[in-house]
């Protein structure tokens, strides 16, 4: 076990509840069937949190930023995981950050957080800051981003945080767009607008007349050639649609592609990424990638061919209706847009979870030239954007 073979330097204990620091990705790896266990006890984590999405993160950028993952143990058992990574900013501030952010100024995951057993939360979160404080050398500021309103972690991590004195700042950002699913089809039609639904089912049945439209649900992908294709066209139908609008879209992030391969191939072992395709007589038209987990399904991103011949059959909306009624039938629980822009969400009667963006300074000079630092930024970035575009996770 992992516990008895840590270095004393790495290991501190108080009384039953002990930490660990855990510097690599092979070190995370090695925890993976613990780290497992402790998500089967807490129930409001989601895919973003397990190791199959968050080893292929380090792996990939581990040049970028170097974990510095805090696992809580209370005698033998696993109870917490803060899932952190220092990164360099201008080559002086180490900011500490949720492994899944990933080292970009854009988050690559749409829900980040320390992960505690239910009932232990207080406990974890009091021995991941004790353990943050003797490891002061190795950080100046904290930078957690993408923790929902509903997360049990976010009252017990501001309180034992500002019980040490430290600087704290919690502010609501973004949110994703989460649609509650019924246990019919017929039922979600009719809680939609005459219009909106109307029109959907009018342009599904154009599109199956003019172009033979299908859709096809590819779940677990298990072969890995048939794995690679379907994440290689997923990429490439996403790339083309935002360069289509003159944006970069995810995968002008560097490692972007390596990362999805990777993370794909370990989720699909598990049977959680599913892959929707929307097709014609003339070939792929619409692509979404997903992960199917514990009763939810993640839209995490999608493509479209953007040529003008397409653009009235709302290819994205009809994507959605498929994928909406194949969880439905699959007896799913939620259907979770994630992130990214709201307007056209709400068609689907979609209810907006509000996510956190929680600093933390452990002294006042760091926090005043961090906040000059961030007006800076702000004022620059509107001149950045008009010249070379805007770097985001653009959502489909």
């Amino acid at each position: 076990m992992l516990k008895a073979t840590a270095t004393k330097e790495e290991s501190t204990t108080v009384e039953d509840v002990s930490t660990r620091v855990l510097r690599s990705s092979s070190k995370l790896d090695l925890l993976e069937e613990e780290w497992y266990s402790l998500l089967e006890r807490c129930p409001s984590h989601t895919v973003f949190s397990t190791p199959d999405w968050l080893v292929p993160m380090a792996e990939v950028y581990e040049r970028r930023m170097r974990p510095l993952t805090i696992a809580v143990f209370q005698g033998e058992q696993l109870i917490g995981l803060a899932p952190f990574a220092v990164v360099r900013q201008k080559g002086l501030l180490k900011t500490l950050r949720f492994l899944g952010m990933g080292p970009f100024s854009y988050p690559l995951s749409d829900y980040d957080n320390i992960i505690s057993a239910q009932g232990k939360e207080a406990l974890v979160a009091r021995a991941v800051m004790n353990r943050l404080r003797s490891l002061a050398t190795e950080w100046h500021t904290m930078d957690l981003a993408e923790i929902p309103e509903t997360s049990p972690m976010l009252s017990p991590l501001l309180q034992e945080a500002r019980s040490l004195n430290w600087i704290v700042v919690a502010k609501p950002r973004r949110s994703s767009f989460v649609l509650p699913l019924p246990g019919h089809w017929e039922e979600f039609l009719s809680a939609l607008s005459p219009k909106f639904r109307s029109g959907m089912e009018r342009k599904a049945r154009k599109l199956q007349r003019d172009l033979g439209g299908n859709f096809q649900l590819m779940q677990g992908l298990g072969k890995e050639t048939e794995l690679n294709d379907a994440v290689d066209l997923f990429i490439s139908l996403h790339s083309r649609q935002w360069r289509e609008r003159g944006l970069p879209g995810l995968f002008a992030y560097e490692g972007a592609g390596d990362f999805l391969r990777r993370a794909s191939q370990r989720l699909a072992r598990r049977g959680i990424l599913q892959v929707g395709l929307l097709s014609g007589a003339e070939g792929p038209l619409s692509i979404s990638l997903n992960y199917r987990y514990r009763g939810i399904v993640y839209v995490y991103n999608s493509g479209r061919d953007p040529s003008p011949k397409y653009s009235k059959y709302s290819l994205g909306t009809l994507l959605n209706r498929y994928l909406i009624k194949a969880a439905i039938e699959a007896g799913d629980s939620e259907f979770d847009f994630l992130r990214g822009e709201g307007n056209y969400k709400a068609s689907y009667r979609v209810k907006p979870m509000t996510h956190y963006r929680v600093g933390i300074w452990r002294a006042k000079p760091l926090f005043l030239a961090s906040e000059a630092w961030g007006r800076a930024r702000d004022t620059a970035r509107p001149l950045v954007r008009s010249g070379r575009g805007t770097l985001t996770r653009l959502k489909g």
